[in-house]
């Protein structure tokens, strides 16, 4: 084994983390940079850079008990957050944007499947539910929210993409154009309070008795407004990152 395959063993280790893409990359750069120094220390003293390699990997240890420690050190918010049901590899590749693909279509394609996982568990569950239920369910109240639920989803899932894009690039611009992040910040912000409060529209209109907005509502619009910018400029951010491994990979594999 030679110096080359630190890139493998360290994506083995850091790829199964529950963090986000800014933070695996710090994770990233600190192992390599000890497994530089462990390399360059064993080559002095072996005189043989594939063995020298061998001791560095070696001396860096399991990689399954690597990747637990790096896990514990994630805030238990940020690993909720970034918590994967599926193996990393697959969740990423269906839910990145594809190399090449025109963002209007990736932003189709991300809500055409998100809106039918999430019809195909309401029309799963319903039925559970409503067995288990002491009283008949009142199905117009349940259609009301079912079609707000998906109706948010559709509509939030396809433009999400668009504010995400347009963070990255303000992101990506420097300081001279800051501005463009507040910007997007902002409309993130009035794009969530507006998904909100057409979700409780749509369940007041189908409803058969109507249902009003109670100060509890308005707190939770204010809420979710204000976590929104903190959101996409996390997604923004992430993205940022996953691109930057996704280019060092093409051109390392393009050295080969």
């Amino acid at each position: 084994m030679s110096r080359d395959g630190f890139g493998d063993q360290i994506e083995r280790v850091v790829g199964p983390v529950w963090a986000s893409e800014s933070r695996k990359d710090r994770m990233r750069e600190e192992l390599a940079a000890h497994l530089a120094a462990s390399y360059e220390e064993e080559r002095a003293q072996l005189g043989d850079e594939r063995a020298a390699a061998e001791r560095a990997l070696q001396r860096l240890g399991e990689a399954g008990a690597l990747t637990r420690s790096l896990q514990e050190s994630v805030p238990w918010l940020e690993r909720v957050l970034h918590a994967r049901l599926l193996p990393h590899h697959r969740f990423e590749a269906w839910g990145r944007r594809r190399r090449g693909e025109p963002l209007p279509r990736y932003a189709a394609r991300i809500t055409i499947w998100m809106t039918a996982i999430i019809a195909a568990a309401d029309l799963l569950m319903l039925p559970a539910i409503a067995a288990v239920r002491d009283r008949p369910m009142d199905w117009r109240v349940t259609l009301a929210w079912g079609t707000a639920q998906l109706v948010v989803i559709a509509v939030g899932g396809f433009v999400s993409p668009f504010l995400c894009e347009g963070m990255v690039r303000a992101l990506q611009s420097g300081r001279s154009r800051r501005y463009q992040a507040a910007l997007f910040a902002g409309l993130s912000s009035l794009f969530v309070m507006a998904l909100v409060l057409g979700f409780v529209l749509i369940v007041t209109v189908g409803s058969p008795h109507g249902q009003v907005f109670r100060q509890s509502d308005w707190l939770v619009l204010l809420a979710m407004g204000l976590l929104a910018p903190i959101a996409v400029t996390a997604a923004a951010q992430d993205t940022i990152s996953w691109r930057r491994r996704q280019d060092r990979s093409g051109l390392t594999e393009l050295s080969q």
